[in-house]
């Protein structure tokens, strides 16, 4: 990712999945985020399941049922963001300085996204590239002391 410019403003991103390590990194992040000058991003992956290479027509699933399986997730997830944006812009509008009033242009600065594909992890890297993010903030998944260390 990018240096930060001269200016105090920062551009982060964060990973959102609704678990307690999401929610960490979250509270984590806002703590952070200047309500005057960041920018903040918040993501959540969605893996679409893909039918099989061949579809059988005496009892698979067919291309259809694969298609409303990912339009549920993407929907799950885009639920699940709402949440966050919503808490997010709430909490930057509590501050002090701001009392019970939104920054102007917080909408503009506090975005979210579903990133949805085989292979989420390495979209959300690619947008953070396309985004010029300055820090990008994912929960832990318990995944041992060097991956915990590495991952955030």
């Amino acid at each position: 990712l990018r240096q930060p410019e001269s200016s105090s403003s920062m551009k982060h991103m964060i990973c959102i999945d609704g678990s307690c390590e999401a929610e960490k990194a979250f509270q984590d992040v806002l703590s952070r985020f200047s309500a005057t000058s960041d920018e903040l991003l918040i993501t959540t992956g969605v893996r679409n399941i893909g039918p099989p290479p061949t579809i059988d027509p005496m009892g698979l699933p067919t291309l259809a049922a694969f298609n409303d399986a990912n339009a549920a997730l993407e929907k799950d997830a885009r639920e699940l963001l709402q949440k966050y944006l919503a808490r997010a812009r709430a909490e930057v509008s509590a501050r002090p300085g701001a009392p019970g009033k939104a920054p102007a242009g917080i909408d503009a600065r506090v975005r979210g996204l579903v990133v949805a594909g085989p292979h989420p992890r390495e979209n959300i890297v690619e947008l953070a590239g396309k985004e010029n993010v300055d820090v990008c903030w994912v929960g832990s998944r318990g995944l041992g002391a060097m991956k915990k260390m590495v991952l955030g």
